[in-house]
């Protein structure tokens, strides 16, 4: 099984060994910006494969059912999709219609987080990035970092 590790700020991480547990401090190679696996071989001998991935914010698989739309079009109704992740900086989502989004377009985003409180996320996000094939996009959160729903998220991220 591959471990998976997220870079910090300084792009370094901790790894653990999952034979002894012993842990050593990696840095990024090469500044890279993209995600990509290597074989470690610990002080035990014990040789494990890992990912590296290049976030500013840990993301969380989920599988949310919300609504979008497309700030500049005239037809203003929301469209059903699929949260497929989050972070506190924004989301991955599945449209499920004939949407055509763009980067740079501005959408609306409203769900439901599945906590306790099935706490409301109602935000504007920029589309960053678009998968066609897989109806898929990944979005980034234009508004403040203040709100309730923000502090909503971060303790839902907190959560196993």
């Amino acid at each position: 099984m591959v471990q998976k590790y997220f870079l910090n700020k300084s792009g370094t991480t901790t790894i653990h060994c999952p034979s002894c547990k012993e842990a050593r401090r990696v840095q990024s190679k090469n500044g890279s910006k993209k995600s990509y696996a290597l074989r470690v071989r610990c002080s035990c001998n014990h040789i494990f494969k890992i990912e590296i991935e290049h976030r500013l914010q840990y993301r969380k698989k989920v599988n949310l059912s919300g609504e979008y739309k497309k700030l500049d079009e005239r037809d203003n109704a929301y469209r059903h999709c699929m949260i497929q992740d989050i972070s506190t900086t924004g989301i991955a989502l599945l449209y499920l219609d004939s949407f055509k989004p763009s980067p740079e377009d501005i959408i609306e985003i409203k769900f439901s987080l599945d906590d306790r409180k099935r706490s409301r996320v109602h935000k504007k996000a920029r589309i960053i990035h678009v998968n066609s094939e897989k109806k898929t996009l990944g979005a980034e959160f234009i508004e403040s970092y203040n709100t309730n729903e923000d502090k909503n998220i971060y303790f839902y991220l907190s959560q196993n």
